[in-house]
């Protein structure tokens, strides 16, 4: 067996289509429901307190959404 199924000569019946859906499969598409938008009012109102910064709200994040959005540099 070939590269994902594909074997040399091709079958009579497998036509551009097909050859492109098992070279290159769809796809998975992402879950993006599983990770929660942090409240960016808050966020904005938090900040304004002073020795506050946004890595200590991101780590309040965290804590309560562990799947959530990363930290960025």
């Amino acid at each position: 067996m070939g590269l994902n199924g594909l074997t040399w000569p091709l079958p009579d019946d497998l036509d551009d289509a097909a050859v492109v859906h098992l070279l290159f499969p769809p796809a998975a598409h992402i879950n993006s429901d599983k990770r929660v938008m942090p409240p960016m009012v808050y966020i904005h109102q938090e900040l304004k307190r002073k020795k506050l910064t946004l890595q200590l709200l991101w780590y309040e994040y965290k804590k309560t959404n562990p799947d959530g959005y990363q930290y960025s540099q």
